[in-house]
């Protein structure tokens, strides 16, 4: 499932507000039948601006998904959910060995070490 899921996310141009490393993170959590983790910040953003704005106004990348996810977890299982300390954080899907990102230039795999994982949530 997360291998169908990333590969049809690939397909998809990156964009602010409705493809970017949040709601790439947030829709994966919707497909296994979670609530929006970003339901009340969804369309509040279209921009790199605003939205960096957004994740700046709410305390950061990780105080801004803490605030809307359950208690995390203590290590990532294939399908977590983490806010990882790799460029300033990023929020990604643990696929089993990587984490995958989506950034402007499309979705990457890559290994990280625990000590970078600043908070997880298991699917």
């Amino acid at each position: 499932m997360i291998g169908e899921y990333i590969k049809a996310a690939s397909a998809k141009q990156f964009d602010w507000g409705t493809h970017d490393c949040s709601t790439f993170c947030a829709d994966w959590r919707v497909s296994l039948g979670h609530d929006d983790p970003m339901a009340d910040i969804r369309g509040r953003y279209c921009d790199e601006e605003s939205g960096l704005g957004l994740i700046y106004e709410g305390g950061g990348l990780l105080k801004l998904w803490s605030d809307r996810m359950p208690e995390p977890d203590k290590n990532p299982i294939a399908g977590a959910v983490g806010v990882i300390d790799v460029c300033d954080n990023i929020i990604g899907i643990f696929a089993g060995e990587r984490w995958i990102f989506l950034g402007e230039s499309g979705i990457r795999g890559v290994r990280v070490p625990p000590s970078k994982i600043l908070r997880v949530w298991n699917g």
